[in-house]
This record gives structure tokens, C-alpha cells and sequence, in this order.
């Protein structure tokens, strides 16, 4: 999707309350801490160091316990016999917080994020009206694995080639249920919003129009009438089911990108029959390549 005006304060998304984007499988993890059954000993009560060590037996247990994390068990550690029961506990609890920082760290490499500079020669082709991959239903993607986020990263670099923010799978010649949607270009610590096999579960008795444009139309741009709100299901780009509520320029973004998935068509929904004959025949465009929505 395209816009050719800044969107009206009233159209864009609030930013609280406007969006709500929570996870359908929460988790509660419980912080591991040494109990408090005296075995937290003063310092005058430790041990004395052992000669060739820094701190008594620190730097092997250390080792070990990167070594195996997932098989230090501190409840073991404890009742071992050693003669340093709480600086082993400490060690292998600093070993599984080093083992959880490891995980948060790949979480983050994997996540779909790209510059927003405008490359020369994007890597993907956009389609335009009249090639048949904007008429074919998408398939949904049964694993969101790397070559899901790359196609992603792909797409995102491809729209803010063309300065859109919004696109969708079949609009680059891929029959996959993807979508990718920026609305704050400007903004490069913004991440963008990647839809996975997207559906739309509820949306609002309300309408209203606005204009619209499409990257695969280009310079295209008819006012198009669309529900003000919708709820949407689906998997983000780590494959993790989701929902979110949206208004304005988003609800409407979202069900722009939604109707190539169905291998629809924003100028199929154009009441303005004679404003679209216009558009369409100034900018160089087949009207038989549109299938009126009635």
C-alpha cells in the first residue's frame, strides 16, 4: 500500500490504546534464588582461598558449568559435600542466566529488521496490474523458519524502495500468506510489523473512506470504503500466534495487504466507476485487468 497524502490525525493509530498486540501463549518464568535455610554464610565464616586460585575452585566449576548447562542441577550442587556449597550455587545459577542471556541473544539476531534507507536496486520485483501473481490466492506457510525472515527482509527492502508501506507476498511473485507493513518510514528504530498467515476474526459496524494507493498500481489513487476497525490472528516472524486490535491507518493498511492474499484488488473495490476509468487510463493501465467487487 501507497499513500500520496500524510494521513489525517484522526485516521492514524493512537499511540496508546490504539493498537494492542499481546501473545495467545503466555509463559511466567520464575526466577531461581538460593534458599534461605542458613546456608548464606557470613565472611568471616568462608573458607580461605586455595594457593594457585584466584577464588576457591571458582574458575574449574565455572568451566564446567558452561560447559553443561543444562545439566547443572543447583539442588545437586548443593548437596554434593562441598566445602563451598554457596559459591558453587552461585556459580551454576550465574550459568544459567548466562545460558538464558545466550537464548534472548539468538531471539534477537532472528528478528525481522532492515534498514529503512531506500536501496538502488531492491531485491525483489514488484508486480503490476495485469500479472496474473496478483490474481492467485496465497498458500499459507505451514513453518516460520530463515527463509520465511528472509523473504521478509526482502519484502521490507523492496517497499521502502518504492516508499510504500505496506506489501504483500504475491505482490513480488511469491503465492505465500506474508505481509510486511511500516507506517512510520521516518523513523528507523521503529521495527516493522510482519504478518504470518494473517486472518481477520472480527471488524467494526463503522465505515469510512479514504484514499488509497499500491505499490503494484503505481501513481493510482481512488478512495476506497473499509470497515474503521478490525481484530486480526496471526504468527509473527519467530512463528508465535498473535493477535492485534487496529484503527485507522493501520486497520485500513492491513486490510489493503489482506485482499492479495485473496488475489483482490484495491481498484476492485472502487464504488467510483467513473474516477477509476480516469485514474486508470491517465496512468497507462488495462481497465479489463479490474474485477469489479458487486
Amino acid at each position: 500500500m501507497r499513500l500520496r497524502r500524510s494521513a489525517p490525525a484522526g485516521l492514524r493509530s493512537r499511540a496508546a490504546g490504539a493498537v494492542a498486540l499481546r501473545s495467545s501463549q503466555g509463559r511466567i518464568r520464575r526466577r531461581l534464588r538460593p534458599p534461605s535455610n542458613g546456608l548464606r554464610s557470613s565472611q568471616n565464616s568462608r573458607p580461605p582461598l586455595r594457593r594457585g586460585s584466584d577464588q576457591a575452585g571458582v574458575a574449574p566449576t565455572t568451566s564446567a558449568a558452561l560447559i553443561g548447562l543444562r545439566r547443572c542441577n543447583p539442588i545437586a550442587c548443593l548437596t554434593s559435600g562441598s566445602y563451598n556449597l554457596f559459591q558453587r550455587f552461585r556459580v551454576c545459577h550465574l550459568a544459567r542466566n548466562f545460558a538464558q542471556m545466550a537464548r534472548s541473544a539468538e531471539q534477537v539476531n532472528r528478528t525481522v529488521h532492515v534498514s529503512k534507507e531506500p536501496l538502488a536496486e531492491p531485491p525483489l520485483a514488484i508486480r503490476t496490474l495485469g500479472a496474473q501473481e496478483l490474481r492467485t490466492a496465497a498458500r499459507r506457510i505451514s513453518k516460520v523458519d530463515e527463509s520465511v525472515r528472509d523473504l521478509a527482509r526482502d519484502m521490507l527492502h523492496s517497499m521502502y524502495a518504492a516508499r510504500g508501506i505496506g506489501l504483500a507476498a504475491p505482490q513480488v511473485g511469491v503465492n505465500k500468506q506474508l505481509l510486511v507493513i511500516d507506517l512510520d518510514l521516518d523513523e528507523a528504530a521503529t521495527p516493522p510489523l510482519v504478518l504470518i498467515n494473517p486472518e481477520i476474526t472480527a471488524a467494526s459496524a463503522s465505515f469510512n473512506s479514504y484514499e488509497e494507493g499500491c505499490l503494484s498500481i503505481p501513481k493510482v489513487y481512488l478512495e476506497v470504503v473499509r470497515p474503521s476497525t478490525v481484530e486480526v490472528s496471526f504468527r509473527d516472524d519467530q512463528g508465535r500466534p498473535r493477535r492485534l486490535k487496529a484503527d485507522g491507518l493501520l486497520a485500513r493498511c492491513i486490510q489493503h495487504e489482506l485482499d492479495h492474499l485473496e488475489g483482490v484488488l484495491f481498484v476492485d473495490r472502487v464504488t467510483d466507476q467513473h474516477s477509476l476509468d480516469e485514474e486508470l487510463l491517465q496512468h497507462g493501465f488495462d481497465r479489463n485487468h479490474v474485477q469489479s467487487l458487486r
